[in-house]
């Protein structure tokens, strides 16, 4: 293979005349790894790029591994694991930051972002879009994990965890791994509970979206709001009740 240095000088290469792009997902594992294996690892290079493919399902499973799971992984030293989990941590930090910079101000934004952020979800998730005055992204808060979750979730929980965040609206979000998008009778109780339970807080909500695989359904679309008379749901301007592509 070479010493470390070659290695880093082959991947600068390629990234100065072909981009990032260029580069498959283990190249790039291997050129991160590159910068903290000892020169006389570098036969185990390859191999420990690969497993670490493997064992997270691509890079989005960095952004929330913990420093113990990176250290089980045969080959990993705990330099390297952390060295690793501060990458995964500027990720996370990073798409947070985008997130907030985001509109979503209306059923397509939110279902296009929680499908990306829940249609790969292999279990149910339920959470919340805070969102400020001009319906721009605040924060994503996971609000319970599990099946079921929707039935059990403690809707005084969620409205403390939304008012806290200073949010001026909220949009609910729920994925369903299997099946359809088709919002449930137990997600609709839970959307009237939260909106009970923040209604004496001023702060409205403004859709739930569900979510399965590639496709959304919205609450606010389907008239579920209708004759709520908050001014702000004119401007997130609900439209018609099917089931849509979230990309």
């Amino acid at each position: 293979m070479g010493s470390l240095k070659e290695l880093r000088e082959k991947f600068g290469a390629e990234l100065r005349q072909n981009g990032a792009d260029s580069l498959l997902d283990e190249e790039i594992y291997t050129a991160l790894l590159s910068f903290c294996l000892r020169e006389d690892r570098a036969w185990e290079l390859r191999n420990l790029a690969l497993r670490l493919k493997k064992g997270f399902g691509g890079f989005a499973g960095l952004l929330d591994v913990t420093e113990d799971e990176l250290g089980r992984v045969i080959g990993m030293d705990a330099d390297t694991a952390r060295f690793l989990r501060l990458v995964g941590e500027l990720a996370r930090r990073a798409e947070e930051s985008r997130e907030r910079s985001l509109s979503v101000a209306s059923p397509e934004a939110a279902g296009k972002l929680l499908t990306e952020r829940l249609g790969g979800c292999a279990h149910e998730v339920t959470a919340a879009l805070c969102l400020d005055e001009n319906l721009r992204c605040l924060c994503f808060k996971l609000l319970a994990e599990g099946d079921a979750v929707s039935a059990d979730l403690d809707v005084y929980d969620v409205a403390s965890q939304v008012f806290s965040s200073g949010a001026s609206a909220v949009i609910l979000a729920h994925n369903h791994p299997e099946g359809s998008a088709e919002p449930s009778e137990g997600d609709m109780a839970v959307t009237k509970g939260v909106m009970d339970a923040l209604r004496d807080l001023s702060v409205p909500v403004l859709d739930h979206i569900t979510v399965s695989g590639g496709t959304y359904m919205s609450l606010a679309e389907m008239g579920f709001f209708d004759g709520e008379g908050e001014p702000v749901r004119a401007e997130y301007c609900p439209a018609s009740g099917r089931a849509k592509e979230g990309g």
